[in-house]
């Protein structure tokens, strides 16, 4: 699973998620810091809560938009992986090859991290 990052709760503000990818709160993090300084790591305001909703909104307007489109990404990408798995195993079964079979989003992007193909 990749990373999250916390968000608090609060009244008055437009709901949403009590995690987000940590890759969407670095954006509000570099936001933060022009307004902030870097009093406080990331990962301090992580284990202090995270931001606010109505602190990301303010921070990365775009930030619910983000979320929903890796959202939607993963799934995509679990879908696909469930057709690879599936051919996968017609293609070993049918000609005895040992071709692999990636189960969950982690184990194919660590592949691609062995290759070189991401970091």
């Amino acid at each position: 699973m990749s990373k999250l990052f916390p968000l608090q709760t609060q009244r008055g503000a437009l709901p949403g998620p009590v995690q987000i990818p940590w890759s969407v709160a670095e954006i509000a993090y570099g936001k933060y810091v022009s307004l902030y300084g870097k009093g406080q790591s990331l990962e301090r305001l992580a284990e202090r809560g995270g931001f606010g909703w109505a602190e990301m909104d303010e921070l990365n307007p775009g930030w619910r938009e983000q979320v929903s489109e890796i959202a939607n990404l993963r799934i995509a990408l679990e879908e696909s992986l469930k057709l690879q798995a599936h051919y996968a195993t017609l293609l070993n079964q049918s000609d005895g090859g040992s071709r692999w079979i990636f189960n969950t989003p982690e184990e194919w992007m660590n592949r691609l991290r062995e290759i070189g193909t991401i970091k």
